[in-house]
């Protein structure tokens, strides 16, 4: 009889160990990344409109600073987030009727060339396009190819029209195109 009763009671103890195991196991796989939600956190802090240029830029410092201890994996979710929010931002975009878009469009002109006055002069140099210049050639064309990897055709067609867009806007405006120093060097 007791040796019945023990074998009960080392069944029972082992099944609760192993649940308890499998518990702990499924909370450390879950569980968020102290690192990457500390990033989110300061992604967040960034989006605040209401940081003065000096608070902005050492938000921005800091998370620089937590992004490049991020593994490449965290990066890449990471990344998956953002293009997230931009495909969001572009769905809606592209629901807006034309005067809407236009009302947008210079939404998104008058928060770039505020950000651009805003910054440093060595910041806003030529050739200093946060960082994205002292890539090398291959880092960069990795780095396009990954892009393409992570979106749909639709999506890049509607990102092509969406900049076509903003650009024409910003020429109407009498500012040069997106993405280009309105100081051209010969």
């Amino acid at each position: 009889m007791s040796f019945i009763t023990n074998r009960k009671r080392i069944a029972w103890a082992t099944g609760l160990l192993a649940s308890l195991l499998t518990v702990l196991l499924v909370l450390h796989f879950l569980r968020p990344d102290p690192q990457l939600v500390r990033v989110l956190e300061l992604r967040r802090q960034l989006a605040d409109r209401g940081l003065t240029p000096e608070q902005r830029r050492e938000v921005g410092r800091q998370l620089g600073q937590e992004v490049r201890q991020l593994s490449a994996e965290q990066r890449r979710e990471l990344a998956k987030d953002r293009s997230r929010g931009f495909r969001e931002q572009m769905d809606r975009f592209f629901k807006l009727s034309r005067r809407e878009q236009v009302a947008f469009l210079d939404q998104q002109i008058d928060r770039t060339e505020t950000q651009r006055r805003q910054q440093p002069t060595a910041a806003a140099a030529p050739g200093n396009a946060g960082g994205q210049r002292s890539l090398s050639t291959e880092d960069r064309e990795r780095r396009r190819k990954e892009r393409l990897d992570q979106s749909t055709p639709e999506e890049r067609a509607q990102r092509a029209e969406f900049f076509r867009q903003l650009n024409d806007r910003r020429q109407q405006r009498g500012l040069p195109p997106f993405g280009r120093s309105p100081v051209r060097s010969a």
